[in-house]
């Protein structure tokens, strides 16, 4: 039981801290002048190589969450992961850009704690 719910924390940790480093690593595509389609998709992987990594981490906390809805319920599972991953994501701009948490997500935090 209990390591059924740190699945759903792992879960959610992955996916809090892959989804900002996506949000850092990727570089656009449209950004891409010099160079014509075959060449612009191989120079988009290229300088997209961390992103890409870290998308396919967030794809196989994917399948973590599916393989642990076997054994917990759905409402369950929605809450913890995604409530874990949306701290996580919070923790990780708040540690890495250093921005200060707005009114808003202090209301929501708030919200998470007291309910």
């Amino acid at each position: 039981m209990i390591f059924d719910y740190a699945i759903l924390l792992l879960v959610g940790f992955i996916w809090g801290s892959t989804n900002y480093l996506i949000e850092i690593y990727y570089y656009d595509y449209d950004k891409i002048k010099d160079y014509k389609f075959p060449m612009k998709i191989m120079h988009f992987i290229t300088v997209n190589y961390l992103a890409l990594i870290f998308f396919i981490l967030n794809q196989s906390a994917s399948i973590l969450f599916a393989l642990s809805l076997q054994k917990i319920s759905l409402t369950l599972t929605v809450i913890v992961s995604n409530t874990f991953s949306f701290l996580i994501n919070m923790l990780f701009e708040r540690i890495h850009m250093k921005k200060h948490f707005g009114t808003s997500k202090l209301i929501v935090i708030k919200r998470i704690f007291l309910v």
